[in-house]
């Protein structure tokens, strides 16, 4: 049964403020009928307060628009599914090029690195506000309930995930917490991108109640101000020359794939996950074996890091042949329910 979303709406780029066409998708066990109020300290809303406890949000980047690519590919709502199924707050979007969203498919990359900010942006946004008017009911602080001055403490893990282009955009995002800055960067710059968050969290709010204030304080949401726990999901990532043929600003001196490995240490915490297959027709199992002998993870103070690269047999670039696409879930969900139970 195909997946249906629960919010479709337009998001501007944080590269040139272009209209991008994105669906979210809340989890159906946690939040989905929530339209009466929700009161996250009873304890008899266990999942439900659970999940308030430990927000989830993801963004799921598709395959290169120029050659179909778009937020109804099948490896993208496969993702979508196992991700829902764990709690996650998923959303998927069209690059610009792809779709009716803005602007046209660049030959540098920039520009998509910034439609993925700005889709990250709103997702968290919308996730981060969920359940703000319990809060807004509470007095004092509750343990369970991580609330204190009538605000939901602001912690999340954020998952961001891409295929084949997708991942190569994903890989080249700056660090969580210069991201966070240049996602406040634009809300505070864009009043298009200003009015689309705060409309995202008011529906975030109103999401579950029946009644609550949809307005609020002048200078209270900022991104930089949610403590983020990041993870990264590639699935057949693109590796040198397509790589560089792609992006040719990002890859300009690139030769080999160790590019990539460089992008990815720059992430100084969370999980990576990168799942492939061994007939993939764009980048070789040698050279993705290759690729992963260049992961060496330096002992530096302050780095909390752990790489997984699964190969799966069998598969190959669009993951069509029989049984690979149950494989591939299964890695990806594996690999999830391990980020549920860290702290």
């Amino acid at each position: 049964m195909p997946l249906t979303p629960s919010l479709s709406i337009k998001v501007p780029s944080l590269y040139d403020y272009k209209l991008l066409e994105t669906r979210i998708y809340i989890p159906h066990q946690e939040l989905q009928h929530a339209k009466s109020v929700l009161d996250i300290s009873d304890p008899r809303d266990g999942r439900r307060r659970a999940w308030f406890r430990n927000k989830k949000a993801a963004v799921v980047a598709h395959p290169y628009a120029t050659l179909g690519g778009n937020y109804n590919d099948n490896v993208v709502m496969n993702v979508v599914n196992a991700l829902l199924q764990r709690g996650w707050v998923v959303a998927t979007f069209n690059f610009r090029g792809a779709g009716k969203s803005g602007g046209s498919t660049s030959w540098t990359g920039k520009p998509e690195i910034g439609d993925y900010q700005g889709i990250l942006g709103a997702v968290m946004s919308f996730v981060d506000a969920l359940g703000e008017s319990d809060a807004e009911r509470g007095r004092g602080r509750s343990e369970d309930t991580n609330i204190q001055s009538g605000i939901v403490a602001r912690r999340m893990k954020v998952l961001m995930a891409g295929y084949s282009y997708g991942s190569l955009i994903t890989s080249h995002l700056p660090p969580v917490d210069e991201l966070s800055q240049q996602i406040d960067m634009g809300i505070e710059k864009s009043p298009e991108y200003k009015a689309c968050i705060e409309g995202l969290r008011a529906s975030g709010r109103a999401w579950g109640h029946s009644s609550l204030p949809i307005t609020e304080a002048p200078g209270v949401f900022e991104i930089s101000g949610i403590e983020i726990q990041p993870s990264y999901l590639l699935i057949s990532p693109l590796l040198p020359p397509l790589s560089s043929f792609l992006t040719l600003s990002i890859f300009s001196a690139a030769t080999t794939s160790s590019i990539m490995s460089e992008e990815l240490g720059k992430h100084k915490r969370g999980c990576i996950l990168v799942v492939h297959g061994d007939t993939d027709m764009f980048t070789s199992a040698a050279k993705y074996r290759k690729w992963r002998e260049t992961w060496i993870v330096t002992e530096e103070v302050g780095v909390i890091q752990t790489r997984t690269v699964v190969e799966i047999a069998g598969a190959g670039h669009l993951w069509i042949e029989e049984g690979v696409i149950v494989q591939l879930v299964k890695a990806i969900g594996e690999w999830a329910d391990g980020l549920s139970v860290q702290e």
